[in-house]
C-alpha cells in the first residue's frame, strides 16, 4: 500500500494541523478560559495571529475546546494527529487526551 501524495494533503493538512496546535494550546494554557470554542468562520491568518492565537500561513477555522472533545477541567491533551482521505477528502483527527 503506497502513501498518499504529500500534494493532495498540504492544504486540507496545514489547516487540521493549525487546529491541532490549537488543541495543545489549551494543554499549556495558551489558549482562552477552558470550555470555549470558536466556530462558525474562517480567521484568516495576519500579521501572524488569527484571533488572537499565533499563527504562520494557515487560516483558524475552528477550534474545539477540551470539553467539547469530551474532556474534564483536569485533563490535557497531549498529541494529534491529522489524516484526509485521498478518495472522499473528510478530514479526521485522532487526539491523545491524558485521561484516556
Amino acid at each position: 500500500m503506497s502513501s498518499p501524495r504529500c500534494s493532495r494533503l498540504v492544504g486540507p493538512c496545514r489547516c487540521l494541523l493549525f487546529l491541532c496546535l490549537l488543541g495543545v494550546g489549551i494543554a499549556l494554557g495558551a489558549a482562552p478560559a477552558w470550555g470555549q470554542s470558536i466556530t462558525g468562520g474562517e480567521v484568516e491568518c495576519q500579521d501572524g495571529t488569527a484571533d488572537e492565537y499565533p499563527c504562520q500561513n494557515a487560516d483558524l477555522l475552528s477550534h474545539l475546546s477540551i470539553s467539547d472533545l469530551g474532556g474534564s477541567s483536569s485533563t490535557q491533551i497531549n498529541d494529534v494527529w491529522g489524516w484526509t482521505d485521498p478518495q472522499t477528502n473528510p478530514e479526521y483527527a485522532l487526539v491523545g487526551r491524558t485521561d484516556g
